[in-house]
């Protein structure tokens, strides 16, 4: 499940960051959106293989002692891991489907999102995220415990799903950035 998570964000980020140089020319508001998404999404995958670990298989350094998982990763510190799920959680939820909700279902509000560019998830996106949260957050919290670290881990499904819906953002925005024109102003 790590695996298609950092696929995913890997992805997302590289997504983002092409159309973050497709939008700079029209909206230079819209394309610093752009790459702030490409950072933290291409870090969060970096994350999820713990910056390689994974597939090189290093000791983790001592500066890492602290990590619950003893992993080269910073959302497994003992001083972030307590919280990372939940501020992580609650970010996502905004974003993905809060805003969304305003800036469709609430028509005044378009400009403003609009004038700082702001690039906003469509309903279905909105609804995929809100629908894993409701239908899924409690069974995967219960089965969490007892499948954290085996095959099938609830917790990370549940991540995957999230930066998922992220990924099909960046294919949202990059689709948009192509049908406005930046993508042939850009090439050419």
């Amino acid at each position: 499940m790590k695996s298609l998570a950092f696929f995913s964000c890997m992805l997302a980020g590289c997504l983002f960051l092409r159309t973050a140089f497709l939008q700079w020319a029209s909206s230079r508001r819209e394309a610093f959106w752009l790459a702030a998404l490409a950072v933290g999404f291409l870090f969060l995958g970096m994350e999820e293989i713990s910056w390689g670990q994974w597939f090189i298989g290093w000791e983790t350094p001592a500066t890492f002692e602290g990590n619950l998982q003893h992993e080269t990763n910073l959302h497994n510190m003992s001083f972030i891991h307590f919280y990372a799920h939940e501020i992580g959680l609650a970010v996502f939820s905004i974003y993905f489907v809060i805003i969304p909700l305003i800036y469709h279902g609430i028509p005044m509000t378009s400009p403003l999102f609009d004038k700082i560019g702001l690039p906003i998830a469509d309903l279905s996106i909105a609804a995929l995220f809100a629908t894993v949260f409701i239908l899924f957050i409690r069974p995967f919290s219960l089965l969490y415990g007892a499948s954290a670290g085996g095959a099938l881990n609830y917790g990370e499904m549940q991540e995957f799903i999230y930066e998922f819906c992220a990924l099909l953002l960046a294919y949202q925005c990059w689709r948009k950035a192509k049908a406005h024109g930046a993508y042939s102003a850009a090439n050419s």
